[in-house]
């Protein structure tokens, strides 16, 4: 694949996409080249031209976006791209709460990041204490609103 023009949209302006949502803020000509069209416009004067692509190399996969879609579009592809990829979660969290996993020479340490407005409690192994406030968790840590917390998991 390769990209052609570049066709800023006017603010307010969108593209429908395949499979059901919109691109804004811009939309690309692209030619395909060995790559696979997974969704296209079907609206505007680049109807039925690929706006997301993905390319096998190896035993991976190159993904092109040619739109910039809205929020609900962008986070089922990233699933399915994560899927595809066999990334898994750190933790099961709620939404908006973070979680990333650093590995230490004798534990592995727990951020969690609460991006949203109110509280959220994320399991974790039995009987640890949360760095940042030193309150033990016995199976769960709550995360205040806004707020990070950080876990000692020993091997």
């Amino acid at each position: 694949m390769r990209t052609g023009e570049l066709f800023p949209l006017l603010p307010g302006e969108s593209v429908a996409l395949s499979g059901g949502g919109t691109g804004t803020l811009w939309s690309e000509r692209v030619h395909l080249t060995g790559a696979e069209p997974i969704e296209s416009y079907t609206s505007g004067p680049r109807t039925g031209v690929a706006a997301v692509t993905r390319n096998s190399l190896g035993e991976g996969a190159a993904w092109y976006v040619a739109a910039r879609p809205d929020a609900a579009t962008l986070a089922a592809l990233l699933d399915r791209i994560r899927a595809e990829a066999g990334v898994k979660p750190v933790r099961e969290t709620a939404p908006g709460v973070e979680a990333a996993l650093r590995r230490g020479p004798d534990a592995d340490y727990l951020f969690l990041i609460n991006h949203t407005d109110r509280p959220a409690e994320v399991t974790v192994a039995p009987d640890l204490t949360e760095l940042l406030t030193g309150k033990p968790t016995p199976s769960s840590v709550s995360v205040t609103a806004g707020e990070t917390a950080v876990v000692r998991e020993p091997r």
